[in-house]
């Protein structure tokens, strides 16, 4: 009984946080079709794969969440929970980089909020991808999708085995090419060579949230481009890619917000030659 009544309550209280978002309407919706797809896939015995359009508040349009995926979750982390709010205090920024995009929730949000941005989006994973352009869709031009991880360098990467679970998209890993890996394989690309296909100069807002890579990122001559990057958002996954990524920053000062997951560096520059500031990490 009292698992029953827990799993209502869970119910509940998840309807109420998706209400101010998508409506109650477009709660029930989600949460129904989950249900259908899970009692199917009980007495079928197989996976139906399918998706719901929901509409978040603010959007021009719907975008798809799969069914029985972690799509929910970054669908509530992004609009939702408004983990990158702080962004939006930035003053018009012109070319956002969104790395670890997923299915493109975090960057429908940004070209939602700044109307005259340009976003590349970088998925490593074919299927995220595949929703990812699907999402962005609607924003034409302004938005460039490339299936491809972003690393310390210019490297073919495998998918390490056991990241690709269903229901755990949003946690996908890449590595070198080695044993226990994948046979799957994405081409990995670094800050330079990316700014460099795409004639970009430099990058307002940097969003990363690619599971430990950015301790690759970071660690690889991170000094030759980060005076090209004004802001940062990024997901810091272990204790080693928080310390990597500090220290690539020991000679840059910022303004450091967290929001949920999201740590958001805003307004980097290198630091003044004589003047030290004494930022908590």
């Amino acid at each position: 009984m009292r698992k029953l009544v827990r799993a209502l309550w869970g119910r509940i209280c998840f309807l109420r946080r998706l209400r101010p978002c998508i409506g109650l309407y477009g709660a029930l919706t989600f949460q129904l079709a989950e249900d259908s797809t899970r009692l199917l896939s009980f007495i079928t015995g197989t996976e139906a794969a399918s998706e719901v359009h929901l509409w978040p508040k603010g959007n021009r349009g719907p975008v798809a969440v799969r069914l029985r995926s972690s799509d929910m979750q970054v669908f509530q982390q992004v609009f939702v929970w408004q983990q990158y709010k702080p962004t939006t205090q930035l003053r018009e920024p012109k070319v956002i980089v969104d790395c670890g995009a997923n299915v493109g929730y975090a960057s429908s949000y940004f070209l939602e909020h700044f109307p005259t941005a340009r976003v590349i989006a970088l998925e490593p994973d074919p299927q995220n991808a595949e929703v990812c352009r699907r999402n962005l869709q609607p924003y034409a031009d302004r938005v460039l999708v490339l299936q491809t991880a972003l690393w310390g360098s210019v490297a073919p990467l495998a998918f390490v085995e056991g990241t690709r679970k269903k229901g755990d998209e949003w946690g996908i890993q890449v590595s070198t090419v080695g044993a226990g890996q994948s046979t799957d394989r994405v081409e990995g690309i670094d800050i330079p060579t990316l700014l460099a296909t795409t004639g970009i100069d430099q990058i307002d807002l940097l969003k990363i949230d690619i599971e430990k890579s950015e301790a690759q990122v970071f660690s690889n001559n991170a000094d030759s481009w980060l005076h090209r990057v004004h802001n940062i958002a990024i997901e810091l996954h272990d204790s080693t890619c928080r310390e990597v990524f500090y220290s690539a920053l020991d000679e840059y000062e910022f303004t450091e917000e967290q929001c949920g997951e999201v740590t958001l560096c805003l307004d980097v520059r290198p630091l003044v030659k004589g003047f030290v500031e004494v930022r908590p990490h």
